[in-house]
């Protein structure tokens, strides 16, 4: 499952560079290399499950800037959404937080596709 992964996320970046980034097709180069790191997030997660099971499952925290994942996650969203996505922060939640990143993301993304 990682080769083709690789190779759409290869694909993408090689888009990317000949794509203007004011060209309207950005867009869906941009969306099409998110979904592959979700696809290949989905295998991670399968490995990190069995490593769950097996008492060795690591959490690495660190800075995160909450904002911006937030941001990310409902860009990576919004064009397969069956309802539109926005994103709402309060003012009291800080930019930056400790936490593991991966565990975050993986939260955050359960929590967006479930509900849309």
């Amino acid at each position: 499952l990682r080769n083709p992964l690789h190779a759409i996320s290869a694909c993408c970046e090689a888009l990317k560079e000949a794509v203007p980034a004011d060209a309207e097709e950005r867009q869906d180069v941009e969306a099409i290399a998110l979904a592959a790191a979700s696809c290949r997030t989905v295998v991670d997660d399968i490995l990190d499950l069995t490593a769950l099971r097996s008492g060795r499952l690591q959490v690495r925290p660190g800075p995160i800037n909450v904002r911006f994942l937030l941001r990310q996650l409902a860009l990576q969203h919004r064009s397969f959404a069956a309802v539109p996505i926005r994103v709402h922060v309060s003012r009291a939640l800080p930019a930056v937080v400790e936490a593991d990143e991966l565990r975050l993301r993986q939260l955050l993304t359960n929590g967006i596709t479930n509900s849309c």
